[in-house]
């Protein structure tokens, strides 16, 4: 399990790892976020206010596949250079555009389900978590993030869309197991009655990332006083991994 504190900070692990393998893994990405932002959208806005400025879409596009272009897996300085400006949800689109991975498939609190037309544009699909009602709201569940038959419905989308594509299915291919900790709003969450399902993906991938983002558990969670440190120490227990 390779920890970092902030999301972005994984890209030059993943990069480490491609540059050992044939062609670019998979990545399957548990977060509270998406986390699939237009690469260095932040530093290039940044730079036009300072410069008085102003971004078109068109432009940023253009200058985020130009910054993404200089990303090299077999060079490390190359992805360690790009840290100070690659903001910490950017780094997924920028690994796909980098081939340091192939694609992504993203279960997250706030993600709109994708089809098939966005994976094959963008090499990614997206899952929400289960939701319910309360006080006449539509609400993310929180509890069962990590439940084996919350898991396998997602996998089973992911593989619907990919078997229909003649690619691999998710497990068949190697892969990077990638989980924020804003993932979990309850400590519950991480304490699944089922946990077969996650243990398992955990030992089937290539790689284990864990992002601890202290702020955003603080900031996602429903349950007070959560803390990274409490939900670190709760997912090592569980994935059976020591210090």
């Amino acid at each position: 399990m390779i920890v970092v504190e902030h999301h972005h900070e994984v890209l030059p692990h993943w990069a480490a790892f491609r540059s050992t393998q044939p062609s670019a893994p998979r990545l399957l990405t548990l977060d509270h976020h998406t986390d699939t932002s237009r690469p260095f959208r932040r530093y290039l806005r940044r730079q036009a206010r300072a410069q008085n400025q102003v971004l078109s879409n068109s432009m940023e596009q253009a200058l985020s596949r130009e910054l993404v272009a200089q990303l090299d897996h077999t060079d490390p300085l190359t992805i360690e250079a790009a840290m100070d400006t690659l903001g910490n949800d950017e780094h997924v689109v920028a690994a796909i555009g980098a081939d340091i991975i192939q694609s992504a498939f993203v279960i997250a609190h706030n993600a709109a389900d994708t089809n098939q037309d966005i994976y094959l544009e963008h090499k990614i699909i997206c899952r929400g978590v289960d939701e319910y009602h309360h006080a006449g709201r539509i609400r993310p569940q929180p509890n069962n993030v990590l439940e084996a038959d919350f898991l396998a419905k997602r996998l089973q989308d992911f593989d619907d869309i990919v078997r229909t594509l003649d690619e691999p299915l998710l497990r068949e291919a190697p892969f990077i197991l990638d989980i924020d900790l804003d993932y979990f709003n309850t400590l519950r969450a991480v304490r699944p009655d089922a946990p077969e399902l996650i243990r398992t993906l955990a030992k089937e991938a290539s790689l284990l990332t864990v992002a601890t983002e202290p702020t955003y558990v603080t900031h996602c969670a429903v349950e007070p006083n959560l803390t990274w440190t409490q939900l670190l120490a709760e997912l090592k227990t569980l994935l059976d991994i020591g210090d």
